[in-house]
């Protein structure tokens, strides 16, 4: 198990990237009224990366 939680900290941060880059582009294919429903996606896998890269570089 400790192996496990260790490879999903070292992974957390990509994840994090990789749902935001998803998102910018889902959202940038959207129709206006859509794009609102979405709209707070991308700082939220953002704030997401950072958290995750504070929390290693203050381990």
């Amino acid at each position: 198990m400790s192996r496990l939680l260790e490879a999903w900290t070292l992974t957390k941060p990509l994840s994090a990237l990789h749902h935001a880059v998803s998102y910018q582009h889902i959202v940038a294919c959207l129709e206006p009224r859509a794009k609102q429903e979405l709209s707070n996606a991308l700082p939220h896998f953002l704030r997401e990366l950072l958290k995750c890269t504070i929390e290693r570089v203050e381990k």
